[in-house]
């Protein structure tokens, strides 16, 4: 998948705060695929993604331990774009907790902000 072929969530985050953001909502349906797009701007400007990486972490409470993470699968300097997948695997059961987005970069990790993250359960006839 390219990131510019699948949509995706986009999430924009300010690298120029010094605290946690607070994320829009995820809300998903249950067996369901997702992509997530983080864009991250610095200076008032879309940076250079090319040696960053993104991590997807949920967890049930705001500051739980992680119950599952996605990585980071592309990046796209074009776009100023990072794309996290989640697999429909991973969305099979109802679920209601948090999500942050963790930066790498430099081999340091900055948690940029968190949001709710919540799996819907679907029945279609």
């Amino acid at each position: 998948m390219s990131i510019i072929d699948t949509p995706g969530k986009i999430i924009d985050v300010n690298l120029d705060l010094q605290q946690d953001q607070t994320f829009p909502d995820i809300v998903l349906l249950t067996n369901s695929d997702f992509r997530l797009l983080v864009r991250p701007k610095l200076d008032g400007r879309w940076i250079t993604v090319t040696n960053v990486t993104g991590q997807l972490q949920v967890s049930l409470t705001i500051e739980g331990n992680v119950s599952s993470y996605y990585d980071s699968v592309e990046v796209d300097n074009s776009k100023h774009m990072i794309a996290i997948d989640v697999p429909a695997s991973a969305t099979g059961l109802p679920f209601v907790g948090f999500y942050s987005v963790v930066l790498s970069s430099d081999g340091s990790d900055y948690k940029m902000g968190v949001g709710e993250y919540n799996i819907l359960e679907s029945e279609f006839i």
